[in-house]
């Protein structure tokens, strides 16, 4: 009984692992990599410094991650990766903090959501 507890258990944290690899995966080889140019000139109009290099390096950051996290190897390593990127999206593009609204609702639930996966 003990060892299928532990297989169950086992197989719903891959199952986890691999729904939230969905997301960074979706993210990166949907919309940053097919899209680079524009991508860039997004950034670059939002302020971030060095566009190009660090597209680059959030796309690396989100496919080391996100592999990482799908095999379960190196799973706390990629879990850091998949952060860095998420703190640095958040500061970036999800500055809610600076709208003289605060109830601009869409950028703080996104954030919301970043700091939701990046504890998870």
């Amino acid at each position: 009984m003990e060892q299928m507890a532990t297989a169950a258990q086992g197989l719903m944290a891959l199952v986890a692992r691999l729904m939230m690899v969905t997301i960074f995966l979706a993210s990166a080889l949907g919309s940053k990599v097919p899209r680079f140019s524009e991508t860039v000139m997004m950034m670059q109009s939002q302020g971030v410094p060095n566009p190009r290099l660090m597209l680059c390096g959030a796309i690396g950051l989100i496919l080391i991650g996100s592999l990482s996290l799908a095999t379960g190897a190196w799973t706390r390593m990629g879990a850091a990766f998949l952060a860095v990127f998420l703190a640095a999206a958040t500061f970036y593009f999800h500055d809610f903090w600076t709208f003289p609204n605060p109830a601009d609702r869409k950028s703080t639930r996104l954030n919301s959501s970043h700091l939701v996966i990046s504890y998870a």
